[in-house]
């Protein structure tokens, strides 16, 4: 092996080792109100709709969309998130926790599209109506 072809393999060893890493945004606290509507036919989607206003620590209407969550019994849940963050629009996938004996239910977001690609969140809502959290964007 040559000299030069050494160095070149030292010096393609180091970029790749000091390649810097893409780091996601810190997470920023929320919180909000949500709506539901429980159809009377268990087999018919439950549908959710989550909301954030200037009363709850962000801009008016920063979340505003709806889930749409197909039956089935259990406590975990999955369903699509459709609506807008931060004035981007697009879709997530939505899985809750429903409630358990303490009341409160935990959900996350993840897997967006759209607009939203890149978009996490997660908290905790209960049965008054109300949920917190943290989301943050991936860069």
């Amino acid at each position: 092996m040559s000299k030069h072809t050494l160095w070149f393999l030292v010096l393609l060893l180091l970029g790749l080792i000091l390649v810097p890493t893409a780091f996601a945004t810190q997470p920023t606290e929320i919180s909000g109100y949500f709506d539901e509507f429980v159809p009377g036919d268990p087999t018919t989607p439950t549908i959710y709709c989550l909301h954030t206003g200037k009363n709850y620590g962000v801009p008016d209407g920063f979340i505003t969309g709806c889930v749409i969550q197909p039956y089935k019994p259990g406590l975990a849940q999955k369903g699509t998130f459709t609506g807008w963050v931060d004035r981007k629009y697009g879709t997530c996938e939505y899985n809750l926790r429903t409630f358990d004996l303490d009341g409160i239910a935990r959900f996350s977001m993840n897997r967006c599209a759209g607009d939203l690609a890149g978009f996490h969140m997660k908290g905790v809502g209960w049965t008054n109506g109300f949920w917190e959290g943290s989301y943050h964007f991936d860069p």
